[in-house]
């Protein structure tokens, strides 16, 4: 760690533990062989990987991480959320034309009561 830099020696202490495992796992280091190492062993693994610019991915073959992605699990749920969104759709368009009815309804009452009083008007008129 001597032949580091001041601000990589920060930079390395700063890392939280789980960082650094994961930084020797990505550069090569097995996970049996950190297993038994405290944090300060870890550090001085590490500090050396820097040093000797070892903090690269390795040129090799490394074992890929299984991933738990069930494929028709994942078409399920987005074509659950497809019907979703055209359920909300259906929805809102529905709330849509309801609204335009009200409004529509609104309007030919308040037409039917103007010509109402107009009627109103006209007749008062003539009797006068």
């Amino acid at each position: 760690m001597e032949a580091l830099t001041q601000s990589q020696l920060e930079s390395i202490k700063r890392l939280g533990t789980a960082r650094i495992i994961s930084k020797l796992l990505y550069v090569g280091h097995s996970k049996e062989e950190l297993e038994p190492l405290d944090r300060s062993a870890l550090l001085e693994l590490w500090g050396k990987c820097v040093a000797a610019g070892d903090d690269q991915l390795v040129a090799g073959p490394v074992a890929p991480r299984p991933m738990n992605y069930d494929v028709e699990l994942e078409r399920q749920k987005l074509q659950f959320e497809m019907r979703k969104f055209e359920d909300q759709q259906l929805a809102q368009e529905k709330a849509n034309e309801l609204k335009l009815r009200e409004i529509e309804s609104q309007r030919l009452a308040e037409e039917k009561a103007h010509e109402l009083k107009l009627r109103e008007i006209e007749s008062q008129e003539r009797l006068k």
